[in-house]
């Protein structure tokens, strides 16, 4: 093989650099695959110019509880306290808003989890102002703010991929059984109810989580998370030919790569309303903010660079 790539470079008339090819590949990937792509340039930094970790969850930890601190901090006041408020009154009145989804009968804890997690992603996909203001309204008028987040989980949201009888018995192919897997077995980022600020209720545990990977897969568990750390390096991978982006409204951003370093030079990381996971991967459109269309052409640049440099000595 080292003698095809030396006669492709010959061919292109680029000089040729041992162990890398003359064909230059960018891997780029958000979220698990960001981390992914960081991880294999650390792994593999002969097969690539460079690479892309946008929102890339590169600490694998056992438990965040900080996922509802930052969620409540993303919100922002009063859209969090109204979230507060629907969550309380949803579990003081779990029968009846358990018929209302369609839940009757399921394990409750499930449920629990369903609207806690389902309802971050207002905020983790950039979507507050499908919501808050909504809340936010009706808050200040001191009117009931349940059924404004009700019927939005409901109009957007399903129940069925959360239920382990689900994730039992779904097919082995499916994604929501696959991701459950991975976090059982590799990353973990069980997210159980912090004692304070938190919006989940508080019967999400991380035992609930253990016993989701015991009742789906069978599979009898700890901490996962510390050889993917040993391996990988959690937040020090290596990143010189790196670059890694991150968004303050994104609660991922609590695990990825947010400051810059010797070993890591290559850090974007912005803090503007519904910048959020993977934004800079998303269609390009006018209304983007300032900050990211600065930091898509700062990536541009970065990529550029690799380039320029990939047929030179080192």
């Amino acid at each position: 093989m080292i003698f095809i790539y030396h006669q492709i470079c010959k061919d292109l008339n680029l000089q040729y650099i041992p162990g890398k090819t003359c064909v230059a590949w960018v891997v780029a990937g958000g979220s698990y695959a960001g981390a992914v792509s960081a991880w294999l340039m650390q792994q593999h930094p002969g097969l690539f110019a460079g690479a892309i970790s946008s929102s890339g969850v590169v600490d694998a930890r056992f438990e965040i509880p900080e996922f509802d601190t930052q969620t409540y901090a993303a919100a922002g006041q009063p859209c969090a306290q109204a979230f507060v408020q629907a969550m309380r009154d949803i579990e003081h009145n779990q029968e009846s808003f358990m018929e209302y989804f369609g839940t009757t009968g399921k394990n409750e804890q499930d449920f629990y989890y369903f609207l806690a997690d389902a309802s971050l992603m207002v905020f983790q996909y950039g979507d507050w102002a499908k919501l808050c203001p909504k809340l936010i309204s009706a808050y200040k008028l001191s009117q009931n703010v349940t059924p404004i987040f009700a019927e939005y989980m409901k109009n957007n949201f399903k129940f069925d991929s959360y239920d382990r009888e689900y994730l039992k018995n779904s097919p082995r192919d499916g994604h929501q059984r696959q991701w459950w897997y991975q976090t059982c077995t590799e990353v973990a980022y069980f997210q159980p109810a912090p004692l304070i600020n938190n919006i989940r209720s508080q019967k999400v545990t991380t035992q609930w989580h253990l016993d989701i990977c015991k009742y789906a897969f069978d599979l009898e568990l700890n901490d996962p998370t510390e050889r993917t750390n040993q391996y990988y390096g959690v937040k020090e991978v290596y990143g010189p030919d790196t670059i890694f982006t991150n968004f303050w409204q994104d609660i991922w951003h609590i695990i990825g790569v947010i400051k810059q370093s010797q070993n890591q030079p290559n850090v974007e990381y912005i803090h503007c309303r519904d910048c959020a996971h993977c934004v800079d991967l998303h269609t390009i459109k006018e209304s983007d903010p300032t900050e990211l269309k600065q930091l898509r052409q700062n990536v541009i640049d970065f990529i550029s660079n690799r380039f320029d440099n990939w047929d030179k000595s080192e």
